[in-house]
């Protein structure tokens, strides 16, 4: 009977160590989860910031085009004019 507690006792005791180790493990795996879920919610919030000034930058790219053709525009009228001038 006293061999049978001991190899009880025995087996708890790997049990219980069997739990420690699963629970660092589950704790590790927790942080660097955390830790990635952080990265990720940053790479996230970068990337929204880079495509809200690429928009910024492409709708004033447009403006400063129409701008450009309406010059342009402006200056073949004008060129005109003088060669019907001379």
């Amino acid at each position: 009977m006293a061999y049978e507690l001991n190899i009880q006792s025995s087996s708890n005791e790997e049990l219980t160590l069997w739990l420690e180790e699963f629970g660092k493990a589950s704790e590790d795996e927790k942080k660097k989860a955390k830790t990635l879920l952080a990265e990720a919610r940053h790479n996230a919030h970068s990337l929204q910031r880079s495509n809200d000034d690429l928009k910024l930058d492409l709708e004033s790219s447009g403006d400063k085009n129409k701008d450009l053709v309406t010059e342009r525009d402006n200056l073949l009228t004008e060129r005109d004019s003088l060669h019907g001038k001379v």
